[in-house]
């Protein structure tokens, strides 16, 4: 292997790592090797490096398993490591929430915007950037990216067709990224809260939930489907 094929690989192993953590409540190193079917030194490796990003955060021993041996060290994502800001553009409102890596709500506000156009909620959308693009919030690298429902179809980033606003003239992600200086992400509504459910929602352990459908009912009704995760 050359390498350029090696780097490629290290990086896909990263990732490996990374998303591992990031959907464990808890895990080990041990954990993600056999999780994942790496060798041990690679995954040493890879920690080593992600740990000096500080994205990884340390929980401590674990208990003994019933064969005794060594505690494992146990480790997850670091929670704080940064948070997003995300944006629900409804018919007579616009809602607001900075929400951290785990899910968790830093801040949420709704203002109403009726009989406002598009243009006048874009507007609004970039103060609350502008109130929070140098806050960090108790995290370490503060905003890291900008997520926008769309009551409407939304196709490679761009709003299609929306029932309330008229998008025809107007580039929400352009505008956005502009003020933010982060990465702006445009989906349908129904499909963000099908996405939040599958990812975020604290279900018990015994559950699996390899498809789903989220019902989304306000003045019309959303549906965000995921078949087979």
């Amino acid at each position: 292997m050359n390498k350029s094929d090696q780097i490629t690989m290290r990086d896909h192993n990263q990732r490996l790592v990374l998303q591992a953590l990031f959907n464990a409540k808890e895990t080990s190193r041990a954990q993600i090797a056999v999780d994942l079917n790496l060798h041990k030194s690679t995954i040493s490796s890879i920690y080593r490096d992600l740990d000096k990003l500080e994205f990884i955060e340390d929980l401590g021993e674990g208990v003994t398993t019933e064969t005794g041996g060594r505690k494992a060290k146990m480790i997850r994502f670091n929670r704080k490591y940064g948070y997003v800001m995300s944006f629900d553009m409804g018919r007579h409102h616009l809602r607001m929430a900075l929400v951290r890596l785990s899910g968790e709500v830093i801040f949420q506000s709704s203002d109403s915007v009726k009989d406002m156009s598009v243009l006048e909620v874009l507007e609004l959308m970039n103060q609350h950037v502008k109130d929070n693009k140098h806050k960090k919030h108790g995290t370490k690298e503060g905003l890291m990216g900008i997520a926008v429902g769309i009551h409407g179809v939304v196709d490679n980033n761009r709003v299609v067709y929306s029932p309330f606003f008229d998008y025809s003239q107007v580039d929400v992600t352009q505008q956005l990224e502009k003020v933010s200086d982060v990465k702006v992400t445009l989906e349908n509504e129904a499909n963000s809260a099908a996405v939040y459910i599958r990812d975020y929602h604290d279900y018990l352990s015994t559950d699996q939930y390899d498809s789903l459908v989220a019902l989304n009912i306000h003045y019309g009704i959303g549906a965000g489907i995921i078949i087979q995760g």
